[in-house]
């Protein structure tokens, strides 16, 4: 789509029609560039606090223990979204039938032998 200057206002001003506001707008992954990522979502204790639901003394014990993934630079503590879900994630639990199967496919490798 090639655009003249005139045409831009107008543009923009239907794109934000179809995403909602502008803020969503210029977060959009559709319109990163080809061959950029977008930017992780960095942030301090208080997006920590936000992703995790911990209260701010467990976090800071975990960062001291190392069992949050997190970054220090200048002194300040930094996390990021993406590797907060993914830790979290890490710790998943699993079904009482999922144990169950497991089990079960390691009794029937156990019998062939």
């Amino acid at each position: 789509m090639n655009l003249s200057f005139e045409q831009l206002p107008e543009a923009i001003a239907d794109l934000i029609k179809k995403v909602g506001n502008i803020e969503q707008l210029l977060t959009t992954k559709s319109l990163a560039l080809p061959n950029q990522e977008p930017a992780p979502e960095l942030g301090g204790i208080d997006l920590a606090i936000k992703v995790t639901g911990f209260k701010k003394p467990t976090i800071y014990g975990k960062v001291q223990r190392g069992e949050i993934p997190h970054y220090k630079r200048g002194g300040r503590l930094f996390f990021t979204r993406q590797s907060l879900c993914e830790w979290i994630m890490e710790g998943k639990v699993k079904t009482a039938a999922e144990i169950e199967l497991e089990a079960n496919d390691y009794l029937k490798g156990k019998r062939k032998k």
